[in-house]
């Protein structure tokens, strides 16, 4: 009787343990982006296992998609006074829920600045809490004086070349987390049209380059032909067709003797024109590089 009286008691705190595991929160990433929209977007990923109640507070004018990153699945949740719930029993499972949340006009206009302010009250204990703000294209964080209106400091601040991405870590945070930043918008430059245009002026100044580069070189040959006898320039137009040719070669295809070639060869020579290399019983041929 006191055994069976034992192991009923001992199921009955078995289910009641089970049936109160808290939620534990491995990951927490919040991602704010399309601010220059009418409707922005804000990503809450949760790496998160465990069973219970999990609520996440919304800004006012949500509309919400909720899922399961891995399968798609629908979460189901309820809203009441701007907070999201919705129950979880994944007991010893790690998944990952995936929270869309579009939300109309969060940005408030002063002047030529824009301004965008976050709360986000966390109630359970996450390992770690990441939140990226993305800011529109050609945007920057706004200064007065020396001190930039973004609070708090981000963890990291970088480009991607188009716009600026700030993101806040946090380890093991609960609590309420706040950001605060004042951006100026530039204009609305396509940066595609600027990198066609760029594309488009190398080719003009490389086309010009070599366009003067063989204006140059024709009139150093026509300065070579005006100093050159009949002879001397046909044996230089031949060589010229040539990168590299033997000298009996030459005299081969050219009507002239062995010595007259020859010394038309070295008229060449001393007019710095032509390279003459031995080899064997011949000559190798080439022309100067101008």
């Amino acid at each position: 009787m006191y055994i069976k009286s034992l192991l009923i008691f001992s199921l009955l705190l078995l289910v009641f343990s089970c049936t109160n595991a808290e939620v534990l929160i491995k990951e927490y990433d919040i991602v704010i982006d399309n601010l220059d929209k009418e409707v922005s977007e804000f990503t809450y990923t949760l790496v998160i296992s465990g069973n219970g109640i999990v609520n996440i507070p919304l800004p006012e004018g949500s509309s919400i998609n909720a899922y399961y990153k891995d399968t798609f699945e629908t979460i189901e949740y309820t809203i009441q006074n701007n907070s999201l719930s919705f129950a979880v029993n994944l007991q010893n499972t790690i998944r990952t829920i995936v929270i869309k949340n579009f939300v109309v006009n969060p940005v408030v206009s002063k002047n030529s600045e824009k301004i965008i302010s976050f709360n986000h009250l966390i109630e359970e204990e996450v390992g770690k809490l990441d939140v990226i703000l993305k800011l529109p294209i050609n945007s920057i964080v706004s200064d007065a004086g020396d001190e930039s209106l973004i609070f708090p400091e981000p963890t990291h601040m970088l480009s991607d070349g188009k716009r600026i991405i700030s993101n806040w870590e946090r380890e093991n945070f609960k609590g309420e987390f706040e950001l605060f930043v004042t951006y100026k918008v530039g204009s609305s430059l396509d940066y595609n049209y600027i990198l066609y245009i760029s594309i488009f002026f190398v080719l003009i100044i490389a086309g010009l380059i070599i366009f003067f580069v063989s204006k140059t070189k024709c009139r150093v040959e026509k300065v070579i032909s005006v100093g050159l006898s009949k002879e001397e320039k046909e044996v230089y137009d031949f060589i010229k067709t040539k990168d590299q040719i033997s000298q009996k070669e030459v005299l081969n295809s050219l009507k002239y003797s062995k010595p007259r070639l020859s010394k038309l060869i070295r008229k060449l020579e001393e007019k710095e024109l032509i390279n003459k290399k031995p080899q064997g019983r011949t000559n190798i041929l080439s022309l100067k590089k101008i």
